[in-house]
């Protein structure tokens, strides 16, 4: 569980699994790699494209080849009463 200024972030277990199974990259790279977009979700997270109503959103970051990282795609449903955000699936989209 992270706590940030804005909206708690929780890690759903669907989460855990594929930062630690399914990336091209080390978790500790891939943790690195998604700081900043947790930074963000947690201050707007309905900033980020819905893909599915109501509360199911989407978070992309492009390839950064400099670091040899790939893209990502962060999936993670809002809970705006509890200003909360539950991390669902993270992939190379």
């Amino acid at each position: 569980m992270v706590e940030r200024e804005g909206y708690e972030i929780l890690h759903e277990h669907s989460y855990d699994y594929c930062l630690c199974n399914t990336l091209e990259v080390e978790v500790s790279q891939a943790e690195e790699a998604l700081g900043a977009i947790l930074y963000a979700i947690s201050l707007n997270p309905s900033g980020f494209n819905v893909v599915v109503e109501p509360n199911i959103f989407v978070a992309k970051i492009s390839e950064r080849p400099s670091e040899d990282l790939p893209p990502f795609r962060l999936f993670f449903r809002l809970h705006e009463e509890k200003k909360r955000v539950d991390l669902l699936y993270v992939d190379h989209g």
